[in-house]
């Protein structure tokens, strides 16, 4: 429910500051909110103090595998983001970072396998078939789980000049779903004990809603403006708290925290390489769909290109009709291409969960139900 709170008043909000105060303020307030957060915290939150110095402490911790990990996604990111857009796929600027970004997750697989005491990604939790399937779905899971939040708000901007804050309701629907259905599914798998079935419905409905995105065009209505993001929504919210249940009913007690963490840092990790695909694929795509609307309108070239970076500049008083139109259309036509993509990304999502094993929900800590 709190989750749900935030993450309706936070697009709105945004939206708020952007049309009014800047875009900035968005972060502004962000460090005043979490500065009363530490303060309750440091003031209420009572937690066991941990035994052994600081120094015993900082020896546990994984810095070799963290610098790995994270050293080799902003590579890969930065080969995906600079790929065809400022420098050419086979030029050293975009091959080298790739390469060497993919030899450090490599290194850190290695790294997890025979160096840290007390690994950022133990590799024992892989021995678990459940586990390992939901911490691979995740890649695939994370890369799709904030495509539609990025970029419809772009498409809005787009076809329809809208506001920030038109954006952000217009999210509304996304949001509420996703929250709704995710309780949903945490109360009837408690009651129940059943969860694989969440698992395929969810994210076959996420699946459905990603190729949903590719239907809107220049001119869709209302009806599909708020309904495909229903369909997204509800999948999404249907998946991700059986996906959770899954991985940690797999494992040892001891590695439930470990499992949880490791979760949710792979989607965000695997949000993180698809909105950089996404990106890539979009300004490969866009750009000789806009070269072919500048060669038709040549007097319009500055309007044309600026959309990239200002998606509200085609709309404009001075900008004619039939350049706003073929201009928005190639966009649109652009944005179709990305979600159509990563609808390939889903498909893995979704064979990936069909291979779950029913395994029966613990009643009480201990042991792992075992898979």
């Amino acid at each position: 429910m709190m989750w749900a709170i935030a993450s309706v008043a936070g697009p709105l909000l945004g939206g708020v500051f952007a049309d009014k105060t800047g875009f900035e303020w968005g972060f502004y307030i962000n460090p005043c909110i979490q500065g009363v957060v530490v303060v309750l915290i440091v003031l209420f939150m009572r937690l066991p103090r941990p035994h052994g110095s600081a120094m015993s402490k900082l020896k546990r911790i994984d810095f070799i595998g963290i610098f790995a990990v994270v050293s080799g996604i902003v590579l890969l990111q930065l080969g995906l983001i600079w790929g065809g857009q400022d420098y050419p796929w086979k030029s050293a600027a975009v091959i080298v970072p790739m390469v060497l970004g993919l030899l450090l997750l490599i290194a850190f697989v290695f790294i997890e396998w025979k160096l840290p005491a007390e690994p950022v990604m133990p590799l024992r939790l892989f021995k678990r078939r459940n586990t390992t399937l939901m911490l691979l779905c995740q890649i695939f899971f994370g890369m799709s789980f904030f495509l539609p939040i990025f970029y419809f708000p772009l498409y809005l901007s787009v076809a329809r000049n809208a506001s920030a804050i038109s954006s952000g309701l217009h999210l509304i629907s996304c949001v509420l779903a996703i929250s709704l259905t995710s309780i949903i599914s945490g109360i009837l798998i408690t009651k129940t004990g059943i969860y694989r079935p969440f698992i395929w419905l969810g994210v076959s409905l996420n699946t459905a809603g990603l190729g949903l995105f590719a239907l809107f065009g220049r001119n869709s209505s209302d009806g599909l403006l708020i309904g495909i993001p229903i369909v997204f929504g509800v999948g999404v919210g249907l998946a991700m708290q059986p996906m959770l249940f899954t991985a940690q009913n797999s494992v040892d007690q001891r590695d439930i925290a470990t499992t949880t963490t490791l979760f949710m840092t792979i989607r965000m990790l695997g949000s993180a390489i698809g909105l950089a695909i996404a990106q890539s694929v979009l300004q490969n795509k866009i750009a000789p769909l806009l070269d072919a609307v500048v060669a038709q309108f040549p007097e319009y070239s500055k309007i044309v290109y600026g959309i990239v970076a200002d998606q509200s500049i085609i709309w404009e008083s001075t900008v004619p009709d039939n350049v706003r139109n073929a201009t928005i259309d190639a966009y649109v036509k652009s944005l179709k291409t990305v979600y159509l993509v990563f609808l390939a990304f889903g498909g893995l999502t979704v064979i990936l969960s069909l291979f779950t094993k029913n395994v029966g929900l613990r009643k009480q800590l201990g042991g792992a139900a075992m898979d």
